[in-house]
């Protein structure tokens, strides 16, 4: 868990562009995949409206939604819209003999363009209708009040041909008696569809009624438009993302652990220190082995390895160094010298940081005199211990040293007569004769 967390704080740069990327990406796929709603409108036939044949089935008027009569006049509105698409996808005319009404379905990315164009098609085909009816049974009605009329006419000439033929040819009156009843006949059958022409004019004046408008609806009629597309490409590019982190944290083999690097060294390792929140020169080495903070127990951790492996070793002289200034070498010496101190070891820490000596400033000592001077000294006596060896003294000056606190001396640089190379090193020497 560390290591991921470790690797997301390292490119958390990557997450975040996953992030945005994921978000904006979401915005064409949702364009390229809309949601869809359905609305409906309902269009209702009245039963009793049958009236010479005029008024047809509901399956025919349902064929009519799709002609040019009604969808091409409608579309003139919604020029975005073709007819081609419209009835292959989005428009369904559904068709109920038994309840006699018809149901127009239209379905389209806007919820308002939806319920408006069914409306619109509900509207056009109920008007058109209706008016096509009212004009059709008018156009009955005066083609039947004109056939009476022509057969009164009828009736009416044959009585006065009666009344001028003698009364003595009663063959030829009997042939004009016949012709009017058969005119009479007629005149009677034609005022008695005359007379259901009107009463049903009077009572169906509208056989088509819209009985349900369609209304904008709130929810998509698909599951594509209930997915929120720009929050989960965000989301899956985000997991992708971390995933391609940790496959790239494991090809680079990065040491993250002090196991995992001395796994990887094939060295024992004497311990390892994490960062804290505050900096660890804030820790008083005073308190350091009784204070309770992670770094702090690791820096006890570390001095417990060194003791071990300083046993087995009988070593005298642990040296810190670095491969770069400022790598915090004086920092981990002055808090292992002083861990070493409280636990009952004569300790002696000489700063040879010759670059830049940090050491005194942390001890709150001066830095007057010291390895430095010492160094000047020993070169200038030219001690040897053999032939052609040079070799320090064995003893470090006391008046250049200072007492930190009770077992721990500090030997500070000193006063630098000129720049030497670039290096980080500090010493920690025990002075009691046993190992640490």
């Amino acid at each position: 868990m560390k290591v991921i967390v470790r690797a997301s704080i390292r490119w958390f740069w990557v997450l975040i562009l996953c992030l945005i990327v994921g978000y904006f990406l979401g915005k064409p796929v949702a364009k390229l995949l809309p949601p869809t709603y359905l609305a409906t409108s309902t269009i209702q036939l009245k039963s009793s409206a049958h009236g010479g044949g005029l008024v047809k089935s509901v399956t025919a008027y349902s064929s009519l939604v799709t002609s040019d009569a009604v969808l091409g006049t409608v579309l003139k509105k919604y020029p975005d819209l073709s007819a081609a698409t419209l009835v292959g996808k989005g428009l369904t005319v559904v068709p109920t003999t038994a309840s006699a009404d018809l149901q127009i379905e239209v379905t389209l990315p806007s919820a308002k363009e939806a319920a408006n164009l069914a409306n619109d098609l509900a509207n056009t085909l109920v008007s058109q209708q209706n008016a096509e009816i009212k004009a059709e049974v008018a156009q009955e009605i005066k083609i039947i009040s004109a056939r009476i009329t022509t057969e009164t006419n009828t009736i009416n000439n044959l009585n006065q041909q009666i009344i001028k033929t003698p009364t003595t040819d009663t063959a030829q009156i009997n042939l004009y008696n016949s012709e009017i009843q058969q005119q009479q006949g007629l005149q009677t059958s034609d005022i008695k569809s005359l007379q259901s022409l009107q009463e049903e004019q009077q009572l169906n004046a509208s056989p088509l009624s819209i009985v349900q408008a369609a209304t904008a609806p709130s929810k998509p009629s698909s599951i594509l438009g209930l997915i929120p597309f720009s929050p989960l490409l965000a989301l899956l590019l985000f997991v992708c993302g971390l995933t391609a982190i940790v496959l790239i944290e494991r090809r680079a083999d990065r040491i993250n652990t002090a196991y995992a690097l001395q796994q990887k060294a094939k060295l024992p390792v004497l311990g390892s220190l994490r960062w804290i929140k505050s900096s660890p020169l804030e820790v008083p080495l005073q308190s350091l082995s009784a204070s309770k903070q992670p770094y702090a127990e690791e820096c006890k951790v570390m001095m417990a390895d060194i003791l071990f492996h300083a046993e087995h070793g009988g070593a005298h002289v642990l040296a810190v160094t670095a491969t770069r200034p400022k790598a915090g070498t004086s920092s981990i010496a002055s808090q292992l010298a002083a861990l070493l101190a409280q636990s009952k070891r004569l300790v002696l820490l000489v700063d040879a940081n010759l670059h830049e000596p940090v050491q005194h400033k942390r001890l709150g000592i001066t830095n007057d005199a010291g390895l430095s001077r010492m160094l000047e000294d020993a070169s200038a006596l030219k001690i040897h211990g053999g032939p052609g060896a040079e070799r320090f003294p064995a003893a470090l000056p006391q008046q250049v040293g200072s007492v930190v606190d009770a077992n721990w001396e500090s030997y500070p640089t000193g006063q630098v007569p000129r720049v030497p190379q670039p290096r980080s090193h500090a010493g920690i020497q025990n002075s009691n004769g046993q190992a640490f």
